[in-house]
């Protein structure tokens, strides 16, 4: 009888030993086909997340870079250069006033770190016309430093006889551009209409520095200057230009200005330092959990096939110890030591490659139950070629001592026995 047929005759006889044959090797296959796919499964998700992050934190950086330039096109002041002895409290009568040669004396003295200087008047006056208070504010324009011939300016300069309207005063007194009006017994044009700056922008009738001056009987004399250095809040450059403007400037007192536009800058700066925290954060917290469950496979794997040598070893020593009469009448008529041994090990393959293709088949549906994605791995031969051979020998390694047995027992010897 060949070996084959006998093999088959053996599996079709004793069916529940080949099945917890199969079942060991099927569990063990399974177990590291899983673990690896769901590692791999867990790195490509950390891919896609990672990528999302990264996504964000350009999009974070990429409207910072946007409002910036608006900040630089949009009147995007950060100091504000006033008399050292004014605060906020202070009643408008007893303001205190800079020259209004300050400007030129700023401008001309082309500090690196001030791009553009903008002088203004402004004091809350009441509108007899409208019967209501706002704030009369003047300015020039902007007194430019680098290069008045190429420089854009970014101040859109208020013609004589006009007026810029704050939100809040043509919404209330319905006036729209080319209206005329009269405002402290002058007629005005009104040039614009602003849309929403902030409370205080919003209550400004904006008009000429030499007008507002005539108007408050505040002639040569300024409020304070407005400049752009740069966004950014390097304490030691603050300290830097505080200390260049105040010995330029004597009297005065430099403060950082939170403009609508600044504090938008800074929100988006945040968000994208706050993205790229977050970035960073999982980037680590996943680079920790894929440590961890390699650490966890390196254990769990060869424990698990340990095991499975184990079992499937001791339930081909039960078959070879329940066989015994059969060998020994095998070996009597003929069969030689090698050809007994090829016979356990030939079932041990067998045996090692069923197993080896459910387990794989299995492992892979367990692991795409956790992860969508990691049904790709279903067809990766690489994987299928190491899980078929690691079952394979895992299932020869754990039968090669039974089989070595079987091919060594007396036919004399049992059957005497028997």
């Amino acid at each position: 009888m060949r070996a084959s047929r006998l093999l088959m005759h053996e599996i079709a006889h004793r069916k529940l030993m080949f099945a917890a044959g199969v079942i060991a090797v099927g569990l063990s296959v399974g177990i590291a086909v899983g673990s690896v796919v769901l590692l791999r499964a867990f790195d490509q998700e950390t891919e896609t997340i990672l990528q999302a992050k990264h996504d964000e934190v350009d999009r974070a950086w990429a409207k910072f870079k946007d409002d910036v330039r608006k900040t630089m096109l949009e009147l995007g002041f950060n100091l504000i250069i006033m008399h050292k002895d004014q605060n906020v409290s202070t009643p408008d009568e007893h303001a205190h006033y800079l020259p209004e040669s300050y400007a030129e004396r700023l401008a001309d003295a082309s500090l690196m770190t001030i791009n553009h200087v903008l002088p203004f008047l402004k004091q809350k006056v009441w509108w007899p016309e409208r019967k209501r208070w706002v704030t009369l504010y003047g300015t020039p324009g902007e007194v430019q430093i680098k290069n008045p011939g190429k420089q854009v300016p970014m101040v859109k300069l208020i013609q004589s006889g006009h007026a810029s309207l704050g939100r809040g005063i043509h919404e209330n007194t319905s006036l729209k551009e080319g209206d005329r009006f009269l405002f402290m017994g002058r007629e005005f044009i009104v040039q614009d209409c602003r849309p929403a700056e902030g409370f205080e922008e919003d209550e400004q009738i904006r008009v000429s520095l030499p007008e507002a001056q005539k108007m408050l009987d505040r002639m040569k004399l300024i409020t304070g200057l407005m400049a752009i250095n740069c966004v950014c809040e390097d304490p030691l450059g603050m300290a830097n230009i505080r200390k260049e403007v105040t010995s330029l400037l004597p009297d005065t007192e430099v403060r950082e200005h939170k403009g609508n536009m600044v504090v938008r800058v800074e929100e988006r700066a945040r968000a994208a330092r706050e993205a790229e925290a977050s970035l960073e954060r999982e980037r680590k917290a996943r680079a920790t959990l894929h440590v961890g469950r390699e650490q966890f496979n390196a254990v769990l794997i060869p424990l698990v096939a340990v095991v499975a040598a184990v079992w499937l070893g001791l339930v081909t020593w039960m078959n070879v110890h329940h066989r015994r009469g059969e060998i020994a009448i095998l070996r009597a008529i003929g069969w030689t030591d090698p050809r007994v041994f090829r016979l356990f090990l030939g079932k041990a393959v067998f045996t090692g490659m069923v197993g080896g293709v459910l387990g794989y088949a299995g492992g892979v549906t367990v692991a795409a139950m956790r992860f969508e994605r990691s049904g790709m791995h279903a067809c990766d031969l690489q994987l299928i070629a190491a899980s078929l051979a690691g079952a394979v020998f895992l299932a020869a390694l754990a039968s090669w001592v039974p089989a070595t047995l079987a091919a060594r027992i007396d036919p004399a010897v049992v059957l005497q026995q028997e």
